[in-house]
Parts: structure tokens; C-alpha cells; sequence
């Protein structure tokens, strides 16, 4: 029996796997660059040879292009690509906290507010699902056996003083301004 992974050590392994997962796909996409770079530099070589190598050539030019172009913006959402301090590039790490606030309003207003929630609950029967939950003779037992061994324990927890208190200064109050005159005839 191999012994359980705590967490923590799970996490580390999971990003780990994450770690090498993103650098093979670097490499393979470093690879394919070379790939096509090595095709657009013999395209241009083997040019005059046939006419079709213009098409190869075209292809070649844009996987190069848009391979430089993807590795650039993503580079530049996180850090400045080759460290120059090219305008508008790390927007990620300088705009965080603002990203932050503006995800958690969108949040908010779109999935969290009162009226979002209130839509997705309006076709749920709660108090009927609770009605049917209690209908079953075993939970109403359990009910039952939980309330008489809670009011007990409530009642212990009362303390004379606040009873005597509501009762004198509310209920008693409440009474005296009652007008007999009318009930006794």
C-alpha cells in the first residue's frame, strides 16, 4: 500500500506536471519556429527552381510572422519580452489590482446580485422540497426527538431576570393601557 500525498505535496506535484507540460510545449513551438524558419530560407534559396515554392514560401513567412507575433503579446501581457521596456507591455503585473476589482464587480453585478440570484432561485420550490424532505417518518421522528431535547436546553439557557424584565416592562405595560370599561359592560 503506497502511503496517501498530503496536499500540499499533491500541489507540488500537480504544478510540477504543469512546469514540464508548458515547457514541452515551448519547445515544440520553439522547434516548429525552426521549422519554419529553415523553410522560408530554403524557399528563397530553391525560389527559381519551381513556381510553387512562392506558395511554400508564403506559408513559411506567415507561420514565422504569426509565431513571433503570438510569442509577443503573450510575452508582453506578463513581463517585457528580451527585458527592453517596451511601451505597453507587462499589463498584467502593473494593472493587477485594478483587474482584480473590475473582475469581482463584473462578478457581482452579473452573477451575484440580488436579482441574478433571486431569477435562479424563483423556479426552485424550497419550501416544498423541505415539505416533501419532512414527509418521511424517520426524519419527522428525528425532528421531533431533537426539538424536545432543545427546548430543555433553551429554557435552562434563559436567563429569570430578562423573562421578568420583558414581562414587567412590556407585556405588563401593554395590559394597563387596555380599556376594560367596554369588555365588562
Amino acid at each position: 500500500m503506497q502511503p496517501i500525498e498530503s496536499s500540499a505535496s499533491s500541489r507540488h506535484t500537480s504544478s510540477l506536471k504543469r512546469s514540464l507540460a508548458d515547457n514541452r510545449m515551448g519547445r515544440l513551438a520553439t522547434a516548429l519556429l525552426m521549422v519554419m524558419l529553415a523553410v522560408l530560407v530554403l524557399t528563397n534559396i530553391f525560389l527559381p527552381v519551381h513556381p510553387a515554392m512562392g506558395y511554400v514560401r508564403a506559408f513559411a513567412e506567415a507561420a514565422v510572422v504569426g509565431a513571433l507575433a503570438d510569442w509577443f503579446a503573450i510575452t508582453a501581457l506578463f513581463r517585457q519580452p528580451l527585458g527592453l521596456p517596451i511601451p505597453h507591455t507587462a499589463i498584467i503585473p502593473r494593472n493587477k489590482d485594478r483587474i482584480g476589482e473590475s473582475l469581482g464587480r463584473f462578478v457581482e453585478s452579473n452573477f451575484a446580485s440580488p436579482e441574478v440570484v433571486a431569477a435562479k432561485l424563483a423556479p426552485v420550490d424550497l419550501s416544498g422540497k423541505l415539505a416533501t424532505w419532512l414527509c418521511g417518518e424517520a426524519r419527522t421522528d428525528l425532528l421531533a426527538d431533537y426539538v424536545t431535547h432543545l427546548i430543555p436546553e433553551l429554557l435552562d439557557s434563559v436567563d429569570e431576570r430578562h423573562v421578568q424584565h420583558f414581562v414587567s416592562a412590556g407585556v405588563l405595560e401593554k395590559a394597563g393601557r387596555i380599556d376594560l370599561g367596554p369588555l365588562l359592560g
